[in-house]
């Protein structure tokens, strides 16, 4: 087992605090032993493994690592001390890997694919974002927009709250000029609202559901809503009934009914 290199250090350290890095080395960072092992499970690209002295000294980790190391996987370990300041948990496991970002088909190209997808507008919470692509990859979602201020998908908390699925999606950052041209080729755009909210809007219980074209349902942030922008290219709102005076529903679980409702009679 080989030390890991200061230049290596400092990298995973600027790709944990830097979105700027992430986008200029085309990598991201992943925490923990279940995410690094479903991530080479899967067969995606990693980059390099790195572990704490104690984690490798661990016989059943170290019959692991070495297993990985046999495939070729390029591991390095390094004082415990060292690791955990370079850990952005708390309490770290002792094991992160530097992962190569995946590359999607063009979005121009998804106008020929038929399924539902999700269009995050401004959400920013790390924890909701991760859980709602859990979410979309359980409910077969085909794809992920995210518009305005949405937070960087591969934020070290995004991807702990995704887990193992953070590469199992394509998701794009676009503008809302690319939606206006996905509206155009043919995509229907359903808009999350409150009860109430909108004038028009129909309980997700009586929409009429389109079990073949491409729809995109549309989620915003919990403090601003959906954006004007996106509203305009709207062909409808729904929203999830609830009791009278009921608190609204964090977005990740309303997120969670909406798939189920709009994709059990998919195939």
């Amino acid at each position: 087992m080989k030390l890991a290199e200061k230049r290596m250090i400092k990298e995973i350290k600027d790709l944990l605090n830097d979105k700027k890095v992430r986008d200029e080395k085309n990598r991201f960072v992943a925490e923990g032993l279940k995410l690094v092992s479903d991530l080479i499970s899967k067969e995606k690209r990693i980059a390099i493994v790195i572990v704490s002295k104690s984690f490798y000294r661990d016989p059943e980790r170290k019959q692991l690592i070495d297993g990985w190391m046999d495939k070729g996987i390029d591991t390095a370990e390094m004082a415990d001390k060292e690791f955990d300041s370079l850990s952005s948990l708390e309490n770290s496991q002792g094991i992160l890997a530097v992962v190569e970002k995946p590359e999607w088909e063009d979005i121009e190209d998804l106008s020929s694919k038929s399924g539902v997808f999700v269009l995050l507008d401004g959400v920013q919470d790390p924890g909701n974002v991760g859980t709602m692509i859990r979410t979309s990859v359980a409910f077969g979602v085909k794809g992920i927009f995210l518009t305005g201020a949405a937070v960087d998908i591969y934020n070290p908390k995004v991807v702990r709250g995704a887990s193992g699925t953070i590469l199992d999606i394509p998701i794009y950052k676009c503008g809302f000029d690319k939606v206006k041209r996905l509206k155009d080729n043919g995509f229907t755009i359903h808009v999350s609202a409150l009860p109430g909210e909108k004038p028009g809007s129909c309980s997700i219980q009586n929409m009429q559901k389109d079990n073949e074209g491409c729809i995109i349902l549309v989620f915003g942030s919990e403090a601003r809503g959906v954006s004007d922008e996106i509203d305009k290219l709207a062909d409808s709102f729904f929203y999830i009934p609830m009791r009278r005076h009921a608190e609204s529903l964090n977005v990740s679980a309303a997120f969670a009914i909406s798939l189920y409702a709009f994709t059990r009679e998919r195939a």
